[in-house]
Formats: structure tokens, sequence, C-alpha cells
């Protein structure tokens, strides 16, 4: 069909139609762009920002434990060391959620770096701190009843600045997991760094090509108006002068 059969009303509209189907694509690419950025905001806080806030707090939950174990291998009467210790099961619950947080995520595969692995290794060390330290504080809590002397006052000091050797010992191993865990989620969200950023500059892309080509139909369709309705009557105007 030519457009020089069709009424100039036509013309327009069909004109007008193709501009509005442009401005229509942009603005859907527009909106498909935004809601790929959005998500991937969003996949950045829950996935890494929420836990590497989780893997902080149980390293500072863990710190403050073994903190307030050392005091109580440390203390110099039952009443201090059994005020001690009674402050240990809010810390280690505050650590146990912690992790409960962390673990509350899909947890991510890729290569060398694997969270569930690392979990499961955090949670072994810290079964096995858990044991030790329940041990040695009930030894130091038996030997603090039983310091009415000189010798087991000296006895009681020894063994409790042993303890605390010990207590270091088993907190490493915990803080080296935890270390591990921290490394896995720092590693996992670089990646998703680069893929956002690379995701962006794709959408980007797309975006400046649809408005591009929207200008360009833009153009055409001027043309082709002039060609078909300008044209003519420029002609008739001729004609009739």
């Amino acid at each position: 069909m030519k457009l020089n059969r069709l009424s100039v009303g036509v013309r327009l509209w069909m004109g007008f139609g193709l501009v509005l189907l442009s401005v229509v694509i942009v603005a859907g690419v527009s909106w498909w762009t935004n809601a790929q950025l959005s998500g991937t905001i969003q996949n950045l806080y829950e996935e890494d920002t929420k836990a590497a806030v989780a893997v902080g707090k149980a390293s500072t939950a863990l710190l403050r434990h073994h903190r307030r174990v050392t005091m109580a291998l440390n203390a110099q009467s039952a009443t201090e060391f059994d005020q001690l210790v009674g402050e240990l099961a809010a810390i280690q619950g505050e650590l146990d959620a912690a992790l409960s947080t962390f673990r509350s995520r899909e947890l991510r595969v890729s290569g060398l770096h694997d969270e569930g692995a690392s979990l499961a290794a955090v949670e072994q060390a810290l079964s096995r701190y858990y044991a030790d330290e329940t041990h040695m504080l009930s030894r130091m809590r038996a030997r603090l009843v039983n310091a009415d002397s000189v010798e087991a006052e000296r006895a009681r000091q020894a063994a409790g600045h042993q303890a605390i050797d010990e207590s270091g010992h088993a907190v490493t191993g915990v803080r080296q997991a935890l270390e591990q865990l921290a490394e896995d989620v720092s590693a996992f969200a670089a990646a998703a760094h680069a893929e956002s950023t690379q995701r962006s500059r794709t959408a980007v892309r797309l975006m400046a090509a649809v408005m591009v080509a929207g200008l360009l139909l833009t153009l055409g369709l001027v043309h082709v108006l002039r060609q078909s309705i300008i044209r003519p009557l420029d002609h008739i105007r001729e004609t009739l002068a």
C-alpha cells in the first residue's frame, strides 16, 4: 500500500503512532533497566551486606565471650567468678544468633569458596571451644572453692594461667574458621560487584541503542512525511502560482 493513496489525516496518525511507539519502547527499556539495577542492589544487600554483618557480629561476640572467660579464670572469688560465667550465656546467644542469620541465607558455592563448608567448620570449631571452656571453667570453679591455703591458692593461680593459655588455643580455631568464612563472603561480594557492573553497562548500552534507534525512526518518519505530504503540497502551490 502506497502512502500517496492515504489521506493526510491517516498519514499524520500513522506518524504520531510510530513516534508514540518509539516513546513506549524507550520507556519500557528504561523500566527494565531500573528493575535490573534495583534487583542487583537488593541482591547485594541480601547476599553480601547481610552476610558480612552477620560474620562481624559473630566475631565480636566471640571476642567478648573469650574475654569473659579469661576474666573468670582470673577471678579472685567465687562470687566474681559466678557473675562473669553468668554473662556467658547471653553472649553465646548473640553469637549463635549471628550464625543463624548467616545460615538463613542461600549459601553459595563457587570455585574454591564454599559458604556452607566454611560455616560448618565454624560451628564445629565453636562446639569444641564451648566444650573446652566449660571443662576449664568447671575445674577452675572447684579450685577456687578449695583454695583455702596458700599452697592451694598458688596452685589455683598456676592452673588459671595454664587454662588461659589453653583457652587462647581453643579460640584460635574458631577465629581462623570465621576468617575463612569472611574471606568467602568477600570473594562472593567482589564477584557480585563485577557482575552488577557488567549488568549496569549492558543495560545502559541497550537503553542508549534504543534511544538512538527511536531518534533515527523519528528522523526517518519526518523524511517520509515530507516526501508524502509536504512535497505534493509544494507542487500544488507552485502550480497555482
